[in-house]
């Protein structure tokens, strides 16, 4: 190798150098293009999910606190147009599944990971009512809602 790197003239030897410095700038600024892609869409799914789950916590505050599943299920039926959405779980305050579904195949919902895995830790804190909160776990997203007249 040495041998055919003597052999090069001083013109040729500078235009490899050149050659390696562009590829290697060419590939760091694809890499770091995709890796940036990645995140933002990764944030983008993460923001979209926390506010999916916001809003169907709310919405089925009622039915998680009567353990009413014919009632959960409809609000499932308005996430299966969402194809981002893989699977729901609603869960009481004790941790215990009343539905959980799968959209896009026949696989089983994932196990359900310690709520203070999923919690955010302005939310790991014990809640201040009675009343428990209703949850709901959203393609691996959680987020809780407090009855009305607790604060949160």
């Amino acid at each position: 190798m040495r041998a055919r790197l003597a052999r090069l003239g001083l013109r040729a030897r500078v235009q490899l150098l050149t050659l390696a410095a562009v590829l290697l700038t060419t590939g760091g600024l694809v890499t770091f293009g995709t890796v940036m892609t990645v995140r933002a869409s990764r944030e983008r799914m993460m923001e979209k999910g926390r506010v999916l789950a916001a809003m169907i916590a709310r919405g089925s505050e009622f039915g998680v606190y009567t353990q009413n599943t014919i009632e959960l299920e409809t609000i499932v039926a308005g996430l299966r147009v969402d194809p981002e959405v893989s699977y729901v779980r609603f869960v009481d305050r004790s941790g215990h599944t009343l539905l959980a579904l799968r959209f896009d195949g026949a696989d089983s919902v994932p196990a359900l990971r310690s709520p203070m895995d999923l919690a955010e830790p302005s939310a790991r804190r014990p809640a201040c009512s009675t009343l428990s909160p209703s949850t709901i776990t959203t393609s691996g997203f959680r987020s809780t809602s407090n009855w009305p007249g607790t604060t949160s």
